[in-house]
């Protein structure tokens, strides 16, 4: 144990006089900081900086797919109800037959990938089966004669084959307004009728799937992709693995996922702000979030890292995360990760099971970790606190 340092000089500016004093030091006696830090239970976790390598031929398209959502619209600026994110898949043929219909998976079966992201107007804990969604993308293709191919496959219009031993809807083919070279179709099912189109812009096809209630979703989604397409270069083929899986280090500031980029892509390399945006549990909460804390620059590992405008913005950010959850778990529970100052933890019931998910600011930089478990989540922030400590 140390005291603070002018407590000590005090006491020997006493002991170097010749006719002596007496004093009474005050105050309460701290631990030694790295002292503290080395006993924190981090677990199998590694408490420094990593080193990021060259991405492989797998990991640039996941890079590739990270620029592209940068360019995806914000399904909830398609339909404001929709602001409920869940997920984000970077998809092949098999992923989008099972979205989409297997046809339109077979018509986009020589696509080199695609990503897409899917809303709903319910929000994270709420029950039952009563919600709208809208799913959108872009499916990249070899060159745009393949795009064009692709939409005009009379597979897309095709009846789907059983899924899960399910036979599926008829199609009935539809137009979209403004959009006179798109394959769209309605399947209706237990009274709700979903609308499923495909547009081709340039070597793109743009895939869309709405249950929305919102009319004119499929129309203003495609238009909204379309238009940002124009501003998008794509990278070429032979040059992915040239995109740099970092920036500003943020990346070496994250925890190593458990998993390749090609399983679990949300788990490797960086975003902007705008980018991350399609990853958060609540769009329109996170674009406030991101604009009152200053967020710039995400890095996606095990864990994420965001990077704030300052000290501030960063512990402003963990608060507002922490009680969003709040929010849609009323029976969860708050605790700390024991020696990590500022640390904030919840235990979230569901009723599958439970997660827990952790927070802690450093500098201006704010990591966050989810897991199954709470002593995991514990063990991962406490290392990445470590991880943030080093890297300054």
């Amino acid at each position: 144990m140390t005291v603070r340092t002018e407590l000590l000089a005090g006491v020997a500016l006493c002991l170097l006089t010749l006719t002596g004093c007496t004093a009474t030091v005050t105050g309460t006696p701290i631990a030694d900081r790295s002292a503290v830090d080395a006993a924190l239970d981090t677990g199998s976790f590694p408490t420094s900086p990593r080193t990021i390598a060259a991405p492989s031929e797998a990991e640039g398209k996941v890079l590739e797919t990270r620029r592209m959502l940068e360019v995806i619209p914000t399904l909830s600026d398609v339909d404001p109800a929709m602001k409920y994110m869940q997920g984000m898949s970077v998809v092949t043929g098999d992923g989008l037959a099972s979205a989409f219909g297997s046809g339109v998976g077979a018509a986009l079966s020589a696509m080199q990938f695609g990503v897409t992201v899917d809303a709903r107007d319910q929000a994270p804990g709420a029950k039952g089966l009563d919600f709208h969604e809208l799913i959108g993308g872009v499916v990249r293709m070899a060159s745009e004669a393949d795009a064009a191919k692709a939409v005009a496959d009379p597979r897309v219009l095709g009846s789907d084959g059983t899924q899960f031993g399910y036979t599926s809807p008829p199609k009935i083919p539809v137009t979209v307004d403004g959009f006179p070279n798109a394959k769209a179709f309605t399947k209706t099912d237990s009274g709700r009728t979903r609308t499923v189109a495909l547009a081709q812009h340039g070597r793109f096809v743009v895939v869309v799937w709405s249950g929305s209630a919102k009319a004119g979703a499929v129309q203003d989604f495609l238009r909204r992709q379309t238009e940002a397409l124009d501003g998008f270069t794509p990278t070429a083929d032979d040059r992915l693995t040239t995109l740099p899986p970092d920036r500003d280090g943020i990346e070496t500031r994250t925890l190593p996922s458990k998993y390749s980029a090609a399983r679990v892509p949300s788990e490797y390399g960086w975003s902007t702000q705008r980018g991350q945006l399609h990853f958060m549990a609540n769009t329109d909460a996170a674009a406030k979030d991101f604009a009152d804390a200053g967020v710039d620059l995400v890095g996606m590992g095990g864990s994420n890292v965001y990077r704030a405008r300052d000290a501030a913005g960063a512990v402003l950010l963990g608060d507002r995360f922490i009680t969003e959850f709040k929010g849609y778990y009323a029976s969860s529970e708050e605790s700390n990760v024991p020696g990590v100052p500022g640390s904030r933890c919840l235990a979230i019931k569901t009723d599958s099971d439970g997660f827990s998910l952790c927070v802690v600011a450093v500098g201006r930089y704010l990591a966050e970790y989810q897991a199954i478990q709470p002593t995991e989540a514990k063990q991962a922030t406490a290392a990445g606190y470590l991880i943030l400590k080093k890297a300054g």
